[in-house]
């Protein structure tokens, strides 16, 4: 679909993973082949069995592809981003792409500046909860830290309760720290819709936006829950009518995608 001109396709955090996963700089693989990472990777090593050989489909084909793909698209009357639309830490990586080795391998470590910025986009804003509090994520890995809603400013003494995406009654009402509040880049209430995946929403979350320009579009289809997409018009509101799954998708609407507009720079 992309080759034909059809779709546009993102990084995402676990293509940023797998490329890790099948790099290796200075004797060491940059994503550890721990038992755990292998096993969120097994999927595509059971589809790729010749994945170590060079002249391979997946070493000649797909692994330099993942490398080229966008970390965010302003497409102009809306904007895309796998996890977080950060302004700052977009202008630190703008017309970037891990075909550039020297890129890659910078941002593989993420207490450089490439690095930081990627865990944003791709990851999400994580804020470290207060000591002694922790709770079980959908993988079932004990917490420390969560993933928050980074395009509301928050306003002082709320709690992590409030802060958290999606909402999840593990996380206590602990008044937030102030080191929370600086993470949190925000987005404008005039900007273009942002959509963005990532989240895992509960199945069953309302087909509606988060605010009336964002909009998390993972409703946990990795975990059977639907796949789920919105059909822009144009329209600077996001309107849940708007919204289509798997499930209620007609055939006809794929013949009446509007235009894309023209790509700006962020």
């Amino acid at each position: 679909m992309c080759d034909a001109g059809n779709a546009l396709c993102l990084m995402g955090n676990h293509e940023l993973n797998a490329i890790y996963f099948h790099t290796r700089r200075g004797g060491q693989w940059l994503r550890r082949r721990g038992s755990k990472n292998v096993a969120m990777h097994q999927g595509t090593l059971d589809d790729f069995p010749d994945y170590e050989n060079l002249g391979g489909e997946w070493q000649r084909i797909w692994l330099p592809w993942l490398k080229r793909l966008p970390f965010h698209l302003d497409l102009g009357g809306f904007r895309a981003v796998h996890a977080a639309w950060d302004r700052e830490m977009i202008a630190r990586i703008d017309g970037r792409t891990l075909a550039d080795e020297e890129f890659l391998v910078a941002a593989a470590d993420k207490g450089n500046s490439e690095g930081e910025a990627l865990e944003a986009l791709l990851k999400g804003i994580e804020v470290n909860l207060p000591a002694g509090i922790s709770f079980v994520d959908h993988t079932g890995i004990v917490r420390t830290n969560m993933r928050a809603r980074w395009w509301e400013l928050p306003a002082s003494g709320i709690g992590y309760d409030a802060l958290v995406f999606p909402p999840n009654p593990q996380i206590p009402n602990h008044p937030v720290q102030g080191e929370a509040y600086a993470q949190i880049p925000g987005y404008p209430l005039d900007a273009g819709p942002i959509f963005f995946g990532h989240y895992f929403k509960p199945a069953d979350a309302p087909l509606a936006p988060e605010r009336a320009n964002v909009a998390c579009l993972d409703h946990s289809a990795a975990k059977n829950g639907p796949l789920v997409a919105y059909r822009w018009m144009g329209e600077a509101v996001i309107d849940p009518e708007n919204y289509l799954t798997h499930e209620n998708s007609p055939m006809e609407m794929a013949t009446t995608i509007p235009t894309l507009p023209n790509k700006r720079p962020c």
